[in-house]
């Protein structure tokens, strides 16, 4: 259920959010005008545009990295870089740091989104450096900071930056709620999707569509066990190019013609 609705309904919403981002000042004020009542107002305040580009980025990382949300949000800028491989292909590579791993063990996350992962955090970075300020950036600040409710200044006037991770339950239970995915019944239960639903989606898509039990264990810093119990959705109609692959050698001896194929 939740692979439908992360492309039919998940994905336009956040889209939606990064072509906001990406408008000019003047363009946006054109969009929307002095109506405070426009769906889309908050791109014109400044701590609702930030918070909203934590989500927006903060949810698409977790879906191509599988990264645990109470991990993902104690990262710093220096976690995050780009990694290259013998053929010269780029990937955006997060290091979770063993105080930071839910496990306790250190390990390096590469995205299956090759760079666009790292690109987004790029941009990301921009609307960090405009809400707190470049003077206020630092590889070891937090990517995902907490925005409080009423926030210091120095004598400049400078927003003063605070070291504490964000807590976003409520951010992406609000966008879950606008876009009517917040919550379903299945089997007689309410489910509520939150945003461990996209490290779930990560890893059971990458698992259906064949990645290394192995290297999946390394990759989400959890069990071979839980990943079995857990995540693994597929049914064994997903793997049949790989249950008949050895037929492809001797195609000949696999056609039905009223005898039992040969082993």
């Amino acid at each position: 259920k939740f692979e439908e609705q992360y492309s039919k309904k998940i994905v336009p919403a956040l889209s939606r959010y990064r072509q906001l981002l990406s408008m000019s000042d003047e363009d946006l004020k054109n969009l929307i005008g002095g109506d405070k009542k426009h769906p889309e107002f908050w791109i014109l305040q400044s701590r609702n545009r930030f918070a909203t580009s934590m989500v927006w980025v903060f949810l698409l990382t977790i879906s191509n990295t599988g990264i645990r949300p109470q991990e993902l949000k104690k990262i710093r800028w220096r976690d995050i870089s780009t990694f290259n491989d013998d053929d010269g292909n780029q990937y955006t590579k997060i290091d979770i740091r063993k105080n930071v791993s839910k496990v306790g063990v250190f390990r390096d996350v590469i995205a299956r989104d090759f760079l666009d992962t790292y690109n987004r955090l790029m941009i990301y970075k921009k609307e960090w450096i405009r809400f707190w300020g470049e003077s206020n950036w630092h590889e070891d600040r937090l990517v995902f900071t907490n925005i409080p409710v009423k926030i210091k200044r120095d004598d400049n006037g400078n927003r003063i930056y605070v070291d504490e991770p964000r807590e976003l339950y409520n951010p992406v239970r609000r966008l879950h709620k606008r876009i009517g995915i917040h919550e379903e019944i299945i089997d007689g239960r309410k489910i509520f999707a939150t945003a461990y639903s996209y490290r779930s989606y990560a890893i059971s898509q990458r698992l259906k569509h064949g990645l290394d039990i192995y290297v999946a264990s390394k990759l989400y810093g959890t069990s071979i066990k839980m990943l079995c119990e857990v995540y693994d959705y597929s049914e064994n109609k997903h793997y049949v190019d790989k249950i008949t692959a050895h037929t492809r050698a001797q195609p000949s001896n696999y056609k039905f013609a009223g005898r039992v194929a040969n082993d």
